[in-house]
């Protein structure tokens, strides 16, 4: 359908079925009024034809650290990172988004006033970096809390503007731990004297758990 008054015309027709991750050109030629009509032979590429992908797919993103139920301090998670997926459009550099709640508290956090106050949840940009369909993504931790747990979850777009579905986002929940554990020798008793062989003893303490194996004596 051609509209508008001479010389400029605007034109517009209705698109066919597209297929999803199918490329297509699209080039166009002008007639005019004049016998015989004069048909334009002329054509720029980008101008008279343009190409395009059609893409519907949604994107995916992942948070690989910190992981589900892990424990972590300081130096363990400087930073929450994870990947991000999508075809054939791709993740912009702009494209994945991290939201970070405080668990006991049900808040979120709120980077302008620096700490866990905002009863809604708010998407921050994370920084991606790599090339190809699967991308690599950062952000900050934000300062928490000795023992509290956090959760934290991810979302991403792709070029064509496609959204990560709610289905999609999951939520990973961790525990921030700063506190160093205790070790104590019980047996022997300090400053005695012994006249046979003796089993070592102690106890070991630390609120989140002490692994196997993960106690030394020197």
């Amino acid at each position: 359908t051609v509209s508008g008054v001479k010389p400029n015309y605007t034109w517009e027709l209705t698109a066919p079925e597209w297929i999803h991750a199918r490329r297509y050109l699209i080039v166009s030629r002008a007639k005019d009024y004049s016998v015989p009509e004069l048909t334009q032979d002329v054509f720029e590429v980008g101008i008279s034809s343009k190409q395009f992908t059609y893409d519907i797919a949604h994107p995916t993103s992942t948070v690989t650290l910190p992981q589900e139920g892990g424990i972590y301090n300081e130096i363990t998670l400087l930073n929450i990172s994870g990947t991000a997926y999508d075809e054939p459009a791709g993740i912009p550099d702009t494209g994945v988004y991290v939201s970070i709640q405080e668990a006991a508290s049900g808040l979120y956090w709120n980077a302008t006033a620096s700490t866990f106050n905002a009863v809604t949840e708010i998407w921050y940009q994370a920084n991606v970096t790599g090339v190809g369909a699967v991308r690599s993504w950062t952000y900050p931790r934000p300062p928490m809390q000795d023992g509290y747990q956090y959760r934290v979850r991810s979302k991403s777009t792709d070029r064509a503007g496609n959204e990560e579905t709610a289905a999609q986002i999951e939520t990973i929940t961790f525990r921030f731990d700063i506190s160093s554990p205790t070790a104590q020798v019980t047996y022997p008793v300090n400053n005695q004297h012994y006249n046979v062989s003796i089993t070592i003893h102690g106890t070991a303490t630390d609120t989140w758990g002490i692994p196997a194996n993960s106690v030394q004596i020197a």
